[in-house]
């Protein structure tokens, strides 16, 4: 305690106070210093990252020389994959593989590379010839050791890897689907687009629609179709339906219908042609036998359609094969009409097989194949007519913008291809439904 000031009461006293002791303001502790292992932590993280960064700049140099100058540099991509197959840092190992791809995407040529034979070797050539083959020499073995590193890391125990070895792949096939490999590839990305997991099977039915937009020879989109119908040879094996549904972006037409030349003259000029010019003829984009690969890919394609269809109504696979159906109808010869035909009406005609909506698609294939070659068979088309107006009265099924779309083509089709089989009340009975359908969309 301590002694106040003394005070004077009203009545002449005096009176003393006391007041308790004003308490010193705590000295500040000393902050305390970080541990010795908690320094060395933080310092290994910055140096980390420090180096990490430097590896980057490091990828990027070397995919730029590449890229600058590929006959001169093309060495550098073993650095590359040095850095994917060794750095301990799972980020840069990704980074390193997919620029390796990508420069090897830019770099191949739109040729298949042939190794020089035995004799070849011994000849004398020029000097450009000869730096030639060296650069090609390396450009393949590069190329097969990406395309070595991207098979190991699709079995890799880390999801980012397997992404980081589908896109490689990915992007690859964009360029390389006529280099050397091209089976290699095709044969890691096609089980992938049929597997279960949706985003790398998204990304590789993406690639391989790519392709099938720009592939003018045919052949690598042949291999691919046949890979996939050979699976569905195995009636256990159930392929996802999206690598189906890739086969509607197929670019097939009337040339598929002749693929051996039809006169003898042609046929002459074909079987007398020197190999050497067939071979620059191929490597100039000139290839004759287009019609005649286009015709396998179409006979894969429909061989495949069949075996799914006698799986019956429960396969998952019917939906794009009913699709394909009718999209590549045009192009079905009569021996194998007929037997579609009856294989789609089986499927149509049992009762409570089909939803309605399988059951729409069924009934607009089988008016696509009667729209063809199909014009020439005296087919009776009655029960396709009476499920079709069946279906059409179901609201429910009219309310799908694509299912209308897919119905108003097959009353365009028995209005417009088929009036002699379709009578004048039957097609107002059906025009009824589509026009209260067409009302509650406007």
């Amino acid at each position: 305690m301590r002694e106040l000031m003394p005070v004077r009461l009203p009545n002449g006293q005096w009176q003393r106070r006391k007041a308790p002791k004003r308490q010193q303001p705590a000295e500040p502790e000393a902050e305390a210093e970080p541990e010795p292992n908690v320094i060395s932590e933080i310092e290994a993280a910055a140096a980390e990252v420090e180096s990490a960064a430097a590896k980057r700049a490091r990828i990027a140099k070397l995919s730029a020389s590449i890229l600058e100058a590929p006959q001169k540099h093309i060495g550098l991509l073993d650095e590359l994959h040095e850095f994917a197959s060794k750095d301990p840092q799972a980020s840069v190992q990704r980074l390193a593989l997919l620029s390796s791809a990508a420069v090897l995407r830019d770099i191949v040529p739109a040729y298949r590379v042939r190794p020089p034979t035995e004799k070849e070797l011994q000849m004398q050539v020029s000097k450009e010839v000869g730096m030639l083959r060296v650069y090609e020499k390396k450009l393949l073995a590069a190329y097969e050791a990406c395309t070595a590193l991207l098979r190991k890391w699709l079995s890799s125990r880390l999801e980012a890897h397997r992404a980081a070895a589908v896109r490689g792949i990915c992007a690859l096939l964009d360029k390389a689907y006529d280099f050397n490999g091209r089976d290699e590839l095709l044969g890691l990305l096609l089980p992938i687009a049929q597997g279960s997991d949706a985003t790398l099977r998204a990304d590789a039915c993406a690639a391989l629609v790519r392709m099938f937009g720009v592939d003018t020879h045919a052949e690598a989109t042949l291999a691919a179709v046949k890979h996939t119908s050979l699976a569905l040879k195995n009636p256990s094996a159930s392929p996802h339906a999206d690598v189906l549904g890739t086969w509607l972006h197929l670019q097939l037409g009337a040339v598929a219908a002749g693929a051996e030349p039809s006169t003898k003259r042609a046929k002459k000029r074909k079987r007398d042609m020197d190999p050497v010019a067939r071979e620059l003829a191929a490597a100039a984009g000139e290839r004759g036998d287009v019609a005649r690969v286009q015709t396998q890919i179409l006979e894969h394609i429909f061989v495949a359609y069949a075996r799914v269809l006698k799986r019956g109504a429960a396969s998952p696979l019917l939906p794009a094969v009913l699709k394909g159906v009718a999209k590549f109808a045009h192009l079905v010869n009569v021996e194998l009409l007929l037997d579609l035909l009856g294989s789609l009406r089986g499927l149509l005609n049992a009762e409570g097989v089909l939803s309605a909506e399988k059951a729409l698609q069924c009934v607009h294939a089988m008016l696509q194949l009667l729209s063809g070659h199909g014009q020439a068979l005296a087919v009776d088309t009655k029960d396709v007519h009476l499920k079709l107006y069946r279906l059409l009265t179901e609201r429910s099924l009219l309310m799908q913008p694509s299912l209308l779309a897919t119905a108003l083509d097959c009353v365009e089709h028995l209005c417009r291809r088929n009036r002699s089989a379709l009578l004048a009340p039957r097609a107002a009975s059906m025009r009824a439904p589509l026009i209260r359908a067409w009302t509650s969309y406007t």
